[in-house]
């Protein structure tokens, strides 16, 4: 006798949920706001700087029938993280899952000739906007009774890349 296992892309249904992904322009949150639609989800394409990217990753989820918005924010900032989901709200609805994967890993520099100020930019970049994307979304989700939230680390928070020090330690802190 066979048993009926289903493939593993037929057991995320998110049909009627709202995910905001941060940094979905390119690379890894453009996939999982792709993901995340295929498997029913309204998606938010957050974006700092690329709007063509970040407008062609939710337009191709729409022509696949997802439903899909990008909206640019700074989010290093609570005026600019109170902005992004109010409008996230009023477009798609009140998020059910946040995907804290906004940040940036460059200019690499020995440590030696990192100013303080690109360090404190990397934290803000890569820290301080999951904290505040966090606790704006925890908001909305304990009204409604639950919710997801995902935070992206990163392999060099491990495994140190050489010239990434203030990447290393912000990525590493996202682990602790």
């Amino acid at each position: 006798m066979t048993a009926d296992v289903p493939h593993p892309k037929d057991l995320l249904d998110l049909t009627g949920r709202v995910a905001i992904v941060t940094g979905a322009s390119q690379g890894i949150g453009a996939g999982i706001a792709k993901r995340f639609a295929t498997a029913g989800a309204r998606v938010v394409v957050h974006y700092r700087r690329d709007r063509q990217s970040a407008k062609h990753v939710a337009a191709a989820i729409v022509s696949a029938g997802g439903t899909a918005v990008a909206i640019t924010a700074k989010l290093d900032t609570e005026e600019g993280v109170a902005r992004f989901f109010a409008e996230s709200d009023d477009r798609l609805g009140p998020a059910d899952i946040l995907i804290n994967n906004a940040g940036q890993n460059f200019p690499l520099h020995p440590l030696a000739e990192i100013s303080l100020a690109e360090w404190q930019a990397m934290f803000r970049d890569n820290l301080e906007s999951m904290f505040l994307c966090t606790q704006a979304a925890a908001a909305v989700m304990r009204e409604r009774g639950g919710g997801a939230i995902v935070n992206i680390g990163s392999i060099s928070a491990l495994n140190p890349a050489i010239d990434h020090s203030h990447y290393n330690s912000a990525k590493a802190a996202v682990l602790a």
